[in-house]
C-alpha cells in the first residue's frame, strides 16, 4: 500500500502503527481513521495516539454494533476480524483522553444495509442524528478550537 500511496503522488504516506504514530505531538491539524480502528487491538491506544499529533480534532468512522448491517453483515467474509463498536463505547475512550475533549458530534450513515433504489431514497430523508446505521461517524474537538 505504501508503494501504490508514493506512486500516485503521496508522499507524506509513511509505513507505522496506529498505536505508535511515528509523528511528533500536535504535527497535524486533524486526524482521520475510517474504518481502520475496527482492526486495531487496542483502540483505546490508537485513538490517545490520534489524539496526541491532532491540534484540532479527531474523527472516526466505526462500524456500528447496533444497526441492520451487523445482524447483516457481521459474519460475512467482507468483515472478517472486524470490531462493530457502539456509541457508549466510544464515549469510553474519548473520556480517558488528556486533555479531554470539548465537544463530541455523532452521526449515522447506512440504516438500511440493502442499497437498492427505496433504501438510498429513504437514506436523504433520515438524518444523520437518527441512530442505528450501520456506518458510526465521530468527531472529538480539542480545547481551544474555535467554534467547539
Amino acid at each position: 500500500m505504501l508503494e501504490f500511496a508514493r506512486a500516485r503522488g503521496l508522499e507524506g504516506a509513511v509505513l507505522g502503527d496506529a498505536r505508535a504514530l511515528p509523528f511528533r505531538t500536535g504535527a497535524v491539524d486533524h486526524c482521520i481513521a475510517v474504518t481502520s480502528l475496527c482492526f486495531v487491538p487496542e483502540p483505546e491506544q490508537a485513538l490517545a495516539e490520534m489524539w496526541r499529533v491532532a491540534r484540532r480534532s479527531v474523527a472516526l468512522g466505526l462500524l456500528n454494533r447496533h444497526s441492520l448491517l451487523y445482524r447483516r453483515k457481521r459474519t460475512s467474509p467482507g468483515y472478517a476480524g472486524a470490531r462493530w463498536d457502539t456509541l457508549g463505547r466510544v464515549r469510553e475512550w474519548a473520556a480517558s483522553l488528556q486533555p479531554p475533549p470539548t465537544r463530541m458530534r455523532h452521526g449515522h450513515a447506512i440504516r438500511l444495509p440493502g442499497g437498492g433504489p427505496g433504501a438510498r431514497l429513504l437514506e436523504r430523508c433520515l438524518p444523520a442524528r437518527v441512530p442505528g446505521g450501520g456506518f458510526l461517524g465521530v468527531v472529538l474537538t480539542k480545547p481551544g478550537v474555535p467554534g467547539a
